[in-house]
C-alpha cells in the first residue's frame, strides 16, 4: 500500500485525527533539528559520530512519520490535550536521554539530567561538570532552554484546541492577555515568546563574552538564564566569576521572570510601557526588594555578610536566583537555617505568570492575599461588597476558587514529597530543601550540603516525580491520575477503534461475497 492510500485510509476510518500522534511528530522533529545543531557547531568524539547520527535519523523518519500518517482534527477534548501535554514531555524527555548516554552516561543518569534539563530544573548528579563534552554541555543547557520556552507553547496550542475563547495562557486563572483561539494566532504567539527566548539568550551571551568568560561558558548559561534552568558549566557554580558578569545574569534573570508577553511588547515597540503597566511584574519588583533587604539583615545580623558592596550584592542576586527558581549560587555560602528558610519561601512563590519560572507565581498570592483581607473585612463590615481587583482586572470567584485549589495542592505536594524523600534514609531539613528545589524547579541553589549524585535511588526517583509535577502546573499533573479523565480519554479512542473494526469487516464481508 503506498503512502497516499496509508493516509486516505487513516484519513476515511478517523485514526488519522490523533493529536497526540501529531504533536508528538512535530517534537520529534524539532529535537532530532537541536541534537544535530549541537553536533554540528560543538562536535563529537569521531567515535560517536555515528551513534549519534544513527539515533537522530531514527528520530527524525519517525518524527516525520507521525506527521505525514496523522493529523490535528479540528475540535480536542481536555482528556486528549492533557493526555498530549503529558506524553510530549514523557517523549521529550526519554528522546533527550540519547546524547548523554552515547558520551557514556547510565540510563538512569540520563534519564535525571533530561528531566531535569526539560523541566527547567537544574539539578545535576555530574561531580565534575567542567569535565564534559562541548556538545554534552550545549545539550544539556538545550534541554532547558527549549523547556522553558515548550513550557509557554504548549499551553498556547491548548487554547486553540479547547476552545478557550479570550483566555489566558495558563487557563486556570484567566488573568491578562487575550488571544484568538485561532490556529494562526496561536502560531504567531508562539513565534513571539520564541523571538524574544532568542534575541534575549544572544544578547546575554554577548555580554558574557565581552566582560571576559569563555563562549562555551556563555552560550550554556545564557540559555539557562533566560530559561530559568540553572545549569552551569562550572564546578563552582557561578561564584568565581567577576561581580560584572553576574549583575549581568542576574539583570537577565528579572527580565525571564517577567511576563513574557509585556516584555515581547517592550521590545518590539521599543517602549517601557506594557512592563510599566504589569502589575504582577511590579509586585514581583517590589517583593524581591523588599526580600534581598530582609535576607540581607538576617546574614548581617547573623555575622555571614557584611556592608561591602559585593556581599551586598550577591545577596540580591541570590535572591534573584532563587526568587526566579533559577538556582544559580553566587556566593559560596554556609547561611543559617532562617535564611535558607527564607530562600525555600522565594522558591514557592517563585516569578510571574508566562514565563518559565515555577513556583506558585506572584499573581497567585497577590490573590490569596487579597481575598485574606477581603475575607476579614466582611467579619466586620457583612453587608459590604469588596470587589478583589488584579491591576485594572476584577477578578471573579471561579478565578480565585482556582488560585486556593492550585496553591493547596502545590503545598500539599510540598509536605507529601519532603515526607517521602525522608523516608529514604535523607535528613528532615535536606528532605525540605530537595523536595522544594525539584517541585519549584529551583534546582541545586537550595540544596548546597551535598551533591544529588549521593542521594539513594529512590530519593532521585521521588524528586524526578516532583520535578515533572511542579513543571507541568500541579492541577494539570494530578488531573490524569483521575478515574473520570480515562474515562474521557478512552472514549473517542474506543469509538474510533470501533468505527474502524466495524469498517474493516464489512470490507472482508464484502471481498468474501465477491470471490
Amino acid at each position: 500500500m503506498s503512502v497516499k492510500k496509508l493516509v486516505r485510509f487513516l484519513s476515511e476510518s478517523g485514526v488519522a485525527e490523533a493529536f497526540p500522534l501529531y504533536v508528538t511528530g512535530y517534537v520529534l522533529v524539532a529535537e532530532s533539528v537541536l541534537i544535530l545543531l549541537c553536533l554540528l557547531f560543538f562536535g563529537l568524539d569521531e567515535g560517536h559520530v555515528l551513534e549519534t547520527m544513527s539515533a537522530v535519523s531514527i528520530g527524525m523518519a519517525f518524527g516525520i512519520a507521525l506527521l505525514l500518517l496523522f493529523k490535528s482534527p479540528l475540535k480536542v477534548t481536555a482528556a486528549t490535550g492533557a493526555f498530549t501535554i503529558s506524553l510530549i514531555w514523557f517523549v521529550a524527555i526519554l528522546y533527550g536521554c540519547v546524547p548523554y548516554m552515547i558520551d557514556g552516561f547510565t540510563f538512569a543518569e540520563a534519564a535525571f539530567e533530561s528531566i531535569s534539563g526539560f523541566t527547567t530544573t537544574g539539578m545535576s548528579i555530574v561531580e565534575n561538570v567542567a569535565g564534559l563534552n562541548d556538545s554534552v554541555l550545549i545539550w544539556r543547557a538545550t534541554t532547558g532552554w527549549a523547556g522553558g520556552i515548550g513550557f509557554i507553547i504548549l499551553f498556547c496550542l491548548l487554547m486553540r484546541y479547547f476552545g478557550l475563547d479570550g483566555r489566558n495562557i495558563f487557563v486556570s486563572d484567566g488573568l491578562k492577555h487575550n488571544v484568538s483561539h485561532s490556529l494562526k494566532s496561536i502560531k504567531s504567539l508562539a513565534m513571539d515568546f520564541i523571538i524574544v527566548y532568542s534575541a534575549l539568550t544572544a544578547l546575554l551571551a554577548i555580554a558574557l563574552i565581552v566582560t571576559g568568560n569563555d563562549p562555551i561558558d556563555s552560550v550554556c548559561i545564557s540559555m539557562s538564564t533566560i530559561s530559568t534552568t540553572g545549569f552551569s558549566t562550572l564546578n563552582a557554580d557561578l561564584t568565581e566569576m567577576a561581580m560584572i558578569s553576574k549583575v549581568f545574569i542576574g539583570i537577565f534573570l528579572f527580565l525571564s521572570a517577567m511576563n513574557f508577553m509585556s516584555l515581547f511588547a517592550g521590545m518590539t515597540g521599543l517602549t517601557l510601557k506594557p512592563i510599566r503597566e504589569d502589575t504582577e511584574i511590579k509586585q514581583m519588583l517590589i517583593w524581591f526588594t523588599v526580600s534581598s533587604t530582609i535576607l540581607f539583615g538576617i546574614l548581617i545580623q547573623s555575622g555571614t555578610m557584611t556592608f561591602e558592596l559585593e556581599d551586598i550584592l550577591d545577596t540580591i542576586l541570590m535572591v534573584m536566583s532563587i526568587g526566579t527558581t533559577t538556582g544559580f549560587v553566587f556566593h559560596d555560602f554556609a547561611w543559617p537555617t532562617v535564611a535558607m528558610l527564607f530562600l525555600s519561601m522565594l522558591a514557592l512563590i517563585g516569578g510571574c505568570r508566562e514565563s518559565p519560572t515555577g513556583g506558585i507565581k506572584v499573581s497567585r498570592m497577590a490573590i490569596i492575599i487579597k481575598t485574606i483581607r477581603r475575607h476579614i473585612s466582611n467579619v466586620s463590615s457583612p453587608n459590604e461588597v469588596y470587589p478583589i481587583r488584579f491591576g485594572k482586572t476584577e477578578v471573579k470567584g471561579r478565578v480565585i476558587d482556582s488560585v486556593l485549589v492550585t496553591t493547596s495542592l502545590f503545598l500539599s505536594t510540598a509536605i507529601i514529597g519532603t515526607m517521602a524523600i525522608y523516608l529514604t534514609g535523607v535528613e528532615i531539613v535536606d528532605s525540605f530543601y530537595l523536595c522544594v528545589s525539584s517541585l519549584t524547579t529551583t534546582g541545586t541553589g537550595l540544596y548546597s550540603v551535598g551533591n544529588v549524585a549521593s542521594l539513594p535511588d529512590v530519593a532521585k526517583g521521588i524528586m524526578c516525580a516532583l520535578m515533572w509535577i511542579g513543571r507541568m502546573e500541579i492541577t494539570l499533573a494530578l488531573t490524569i491520575f483521575m478515574p473520570a479523565f480515562w474515562k474521557d480519554f478512552y472514549t473517542p479512542i474506543r469509538r474510533a477503534v470501533y468505527s474502524l473494526r466495524g469498517r474493516l469487516t464489512r470490507t472482508s464481508n464484502d471481498r468474501r461475497r465477491v470471490s
